[in-house]
């Protein structure tokens, strides 16, 4: 997997569920010994990503507000539920509704996603259970772009959706806890292959980065630039404007990002990236329309830094906030974008900043 080179455009991810078959019986000897049928239990993370995509299916496409093609590529990132073979299963009445309204069933997927990120970020007693990394990050994608879809069917709701993802951080577990912020343990994924996936975006370039802290510095640097980027291009909206009141709360929310990101580093033990004096931007402001477009393209800087915020343990809650903040600072520039990661690489089902329509 390669990150994309210029900014991402669009973003979609499916992913696979990779369970193992189920146990047949055994013979010896002409003896037949009978076991019972063993349905795999998926790991934490493999298990989110099919009750979204249960969710989803069951879902209705919307009535009034929202776009039923939303609902779509909602579908088509989560990928098909999985089940196993009817004869491994006992029928069982469902805990979830058969269906939901639009509305209904877009708050429920983010409200799933957030509740288990513990689990599946750290498990319930703080120890990993399966390593996040991209995957989770392209769960968090679905949550943020179905609080976008539901924003035209119900505002108020996708308003206290998109409060509780920017709040995440705050409320995160206690980093000092059992587990938070360690290497991952042996045998997961994490440690298996410390290294980015093959193809996969580049290190930071740090000589003194570790496996602890793999993508804050270039988080970091992303918040900086565009914390700059706003800093040109909000003057060029007046202060009592709507526009021109959320760019200038957006420098102060970069900068906390910025400084979170540096939390972080010193925490695994490296140094805090500094600030430049000044960022190139690309393109730059030079008039109110040409802002937006400014503000668009810096978003799209933080989007594909905030990737490596799922792979780096401790940082997925600060991923997670800053994926959805990007997302909706996208969207008032005038340039909503539903997901922004996608597959580049099937066998490996790794979501990547992409680029294209």
């Amino acid at each position: 997997m390669h990150l994309l080179p210029g900014l991402p455009r669009s973003r979609r991810a499916v992913l696979g569920l990779g369970l193992l078959g189920a146990l047949g019986g055994l013979t010896a000897c002409s003896l037949r010994l009978d076991v019972p049928p063993d349905v795999p239990t998926p790991a934490a993370l493999d298990a989110l990503r099919n009750d979204v995509a249960r969710m989803l299916a069951a879902t209705e496409a919307p009535t009034g507000g929202g776009d039923p093609a939303d609902l779509d590529a909602l579908r088509a990132a989560a990928g098909p539920e999985w089940a196993p073979p009817s004869e491994l299963v006992t029928p069982t009445s469902s805990p979830t509704p058969e269906s939901y309204g639009f509305a209904d069933g877009l708050s429920a997927v983010t409200e799933l996603v957030l509740d288990r990120l513990p689990e599946v970020i750290g498990g319930p007693a703080g120890q990993a259970d399966s390593a996040g990394g991209r995957g989770l990050a392209a769960l968090v994608d679905i949550a943020v772009g179905a609080v976008l879809a539901l924003a035209p069917a119900d505002s108020e709701r996708a308003a206290a959706l998109g409060r509780r993802l920017a709040a995440l951080p705050e409320n995160a577990p206690d980093p000092a806890g059992p587990g938070a912020g360690a290497a991952a343990p042996s045998g997961s994924a994490d440690a298996e292959d410390p290294e980015p996936d093959d193809g996969g975006p580049e290190p930071d370039g740090d000589p003194s980065a570790t496996p602890a802290a793999p993508g804050l510095e270039g988080f970091v640097r992303a918040c900086y630039q565009a914390a700059y980027g706003y800093e040109r291009l909000a003057v060029l909206h007046d202060a009592e404007d709507a526009y021109g009141e959320f760019a200038r709360a957006r420098i102060t929310r970069l900068d906390d990002a910025a400084i979170q990101g540096n939390e972080l580093r010193e925490t695994a033990g490296l140094a805090a990236v500094g600030n430049e004096p000044a960022w190139q931007l690309d393109p730059a402001p030079v008039d109110a329309e040409s802002a937006l477009r400014t503000a668009t393209a810096v978003e799209d800087l933080v989007a594909a830094a905030a990737l490596g915020l799922f792979e780096t343990p401790g940082a997925e809650y600060l991923g997670t906030a800053q994926l959805w903040m990007s997302a909706d600072a996208r969207a008032r520039a005038g340039q909503r974008q539903l997901l922004r990661y996608r597959i580049t690489d099937a066998s490996t089902a790794s979501p990547a900043a992409g680029g294209g329509a």
